[in-house]
């Protein structure tokens, strides 16, 4: 199964790398935002744990965020990522691909922001540790949206603390 998912990314890449920009998007802006939280919460054990201390720590960009135009859709647009274990439906959740039965949950809360990078941090490790395939439309727009949603983070992060 791993082998023939790893030959379907490396074909879909050669044959049609224009359409593999969405991927490498997500895989950068999540590049930069590691470099910073590997650093800066070093002291915390696991690196689940550090992405959530960063969270705990930034709740007042994501706050504000949810206030604009751009991020104020970010919860409506993951439950628009649709199909839910092969079925149509509304997203709340994301599971974890190893087969744990462990699931991620995002939805209406008092931890929006925790549960935003929880969410993140799990499609994160479902794709980069190879459990995401190529030829589901529902995994590619399930990154595109951890993309757009993290990049509008990152920038507003990045802008508040230059």
């Amino acid at each position: 199964m791993h082998l023939d998912n790893s030959r379907k990314w490396m074909e879909y890449l050669e044959n049609h790398f224009d359409e593999c920009v969405d991927y490498f998007k997500f895989a950068m802006v999540w590049m930069s935002f590691n470099s910073y939280y590997a650093f800066h919460f070093r002291n915390v054990e696991g690196e689940k744990n550090a992405v959530l201390a960063f969270a705990e720590e930034n709740k007042g960009i994501y706050n504000d965020l949810l206030n604009t135009g751009e991020f104020s859709e970010v919860l409506n647009d993951f439950k628009k990522t649709g199909w839910l274990f092969g079925e149509p439906g509304e997203r709340d959740c994301v599971a974890d691909a190893r087969g744990f039965n462990k699931k991620t949950y995002f939805k209406e809360g008092e931890e929006l922001c925790v549960d935003f990078f929880k969410v993140l941090y799990q499609i994160r490790c479902n794709f980069f540790h190879g459990h995401k395939e190529i030829s589901d439309p529902g995994n590619k727009e399930l990154i595109q949206w951890a993309y757009r949603y993290l990049n509008i983070f990152w920038k507003e992060f990045l802008k508040k603390n230059s």
